[in-house]
């Protein structure tokens, strides 16, 4: 092999020295010491949430049937086994070290001047409030923000056009083994970056990035074509049937999703995310040369496809869900895109303004830990109580729970795994506490649950539906009711 050959195949696997800069021991333990703060009373409280409830109990991991076969595959090489140990809160902590990787990814890709105020500004990303609904799982988090730290990986590669095309056919694949939501942040990435290198004018081949996206597109088929029993799977099986058209049906859920969020969302982060497309927007304006009109348009198109992409794939829906604050880890990731963008113009109020709110974070985001931490220990009390006093009724007799009713004639088998059955909780004047309070475990968005219990042994008889129940028990936090033979019923209060 010659030296040229030996260079080419080199060059292949090296990146710009201008990207490896940012990457520094100083950097990457200022955004984890910032992250590590935002995070801090979350790490303390160590309570589960949801489905970590299943996983603490019987080591049950239940990627794969969903596709998320790489966090399935890292968990089984982790524990060496097929089931999981409750490793709580490490894998939180490995989130935030895959946070302050992917925060220094985004401000290499996009070239910002290198400082502390950056280093704030890019702790956006990873604690802009709607991720604290990605944060709060013991188990998911770090496949949740390692889906997003694939997305963005092939844009590093820029500079080398066959590691480039390489990359991003794998990460098309790879994004959807992880956590499927992130798949749009790639295009996110995709538009900012063509942007900025066309107003800065520099050299840009539009065609290497067309390319590149249609092979994270191909890589993206690859994996439908590699799982087709997910076409099965829960609202994957509902999508692209509009009852009214397709551009009618996609109109109608892009609405739809708007609604959801901007009913989810503060006045006090729809005024952040205002003051960060205001950052972005003079950024774009200082670097088209104070043109107005250019400026408009590359602000007003840009921001319209990151907010549709923001959606992701449920405005293909047919039905589209109720939002979960886990939904929006897209959204998250792109406020904290816009907000580095912002810092370009080089502004020093930007600057101020992004610790301000980085302030405003980090309060927002213990604060969260705090009272999903209280709101746990009040449904165990709950719990407890209730317990009690059923066994004084039943005089300890083993009984189980073996239905659980949400909505009508459906199942839940997590309270089956769970020391503590979820309670209505009074709702929180933050509505962010109050979506997250609402998926801690089931049910929360129902006005109650109901429990039906029977007896371990001599379940021949099991429970008519046509059998009445009579109230034999109100408390203030729960009703139960008895068929007067050998089902009660509880139903949890708000």
């Amino acid at each position: 092999m010659n030296t040229e050959q030996q260079a080419e195949r080199v060059s292949f696997f090296t990146l710009d020295e201008g990207v490896k800069a940012y990457f520094t021991l100083r950097n990457f333990l200022v955004l984890i010491g910032i992250y590590l703060l935002g995070y801090s009373s979350l790490i303390v409280s160590n309570f589960y949430y949801a489905d970590d409830h299943v996983r603490r109990l019987n080591g049950g991991i239940a990627y794969r049937e969903v596709g998320r076969v790489s966090s399935e595959y890292v968990i089984r090489l982790w524990n060496f086994s097929e089931s999981m140990l409750d490793a709580a809160p490490l894998f939180q902590l490995y989130a935030i070290l895959l946070l302050a990787g992917l925060s220094l990814m985004l401000c290499a890709l996009l070239r910002v001047r290198r400082s502390y105020l950056t280093l704030a500004t890019a702790a956006f990303t990873g604690l802009f409030p709607l991720l604290y609904g990605n944060m709060v799982y013991t188990v998911d988090a770090p496949f949740m923000i390692a889906s997003l730290l694939v997305a963005v990986f092939p844009f590093l590669c820029l500079n080398n056009k066959r590691l480039f095309l390489l990359s991003s056919l794998l990460s098309g694949f790879l994004v959807l083994t992880f956590y499927q939501l992130s798949f749009t942040a790639y295009y996110i990435t995709w538009l900012i970056i063509m942007m900025d290198r066309m107003i800065s004018r520099e050299r840009i081949v539009f065609k290497q990035f067309f390319i590149a996206a249609a092979f994270f597109f191909a890589g993206m088929l690859i994996y439908k074509f590699s799982f087709p029993e997910l076409e099965n799977v829960g609202a994957v099986k509902t999508g692209i049937h509009f009852s009214s058209g397709f551009l009618p049906g996609l109109w109608a859920n892009f609405l739809a999703y708007l609604k959801f969020t901007i009913r989810l969302l503060d006045v006090a982060n729809l005024v952040v995310i205002a003051v960060c497309v205001l950052f972005f927007a003079l950024s774009v304006y200082k670097r088209t040369q104070r043109n107005i009109g250019i400026t408009g348009l590359l602000v007003f198109g840009v921001l319209l496809l990151v907010v549709v992409l923001t959606a992701g794939p449920y405005i293909y829906l047919a039905e589209l869900p109720e939002m979960k604050v886990r939904y929006y880890i897209v959204l998250s990731f792109a406020i904290g895109l816009l907000a580095i963008y912002g810092m370009k113009s080089n502004y020093k109020i930007a600057g101020v303004t992004n610790v301000l709110i980085l302030m405003y974070f980090l309060n927002l985001a213990n604060g969260y830990g705090n009272a999903l931490k209280a709101k746990n220990n009040y449904r165990e009390s709950i719990y407890r109580e209730f317990v009690y006093d059923f066994k004084q009724i039943v005089n300890d007799q083993p009984y189980e729970l073996y239905e659980v009713r949400r909505v009508p004639g459906t199942r839940d088998p997590r309270l089956f795994n769970t020391d503590s059955t979820p309670y209505q909780g009074k709702r929180h004047h933050n509505k962010i506490i109050t979506a997250l309070v609402r998926d801690m475990d089931i049910g929360f968005d129902q006005l109650n649950l109901e429990a039906f219990i029977q007896p371990v042994y001599g379940k021949t008889e099991l429970y008519d539906e046509s059998r009445p129940f009579t109230l034999l028990m109100s408390r203030p936090e729960y009703d139960l009711y008895f068929d007067g033979r050998t089902a009660y019923k509880v139903i949890f209060k708000y």
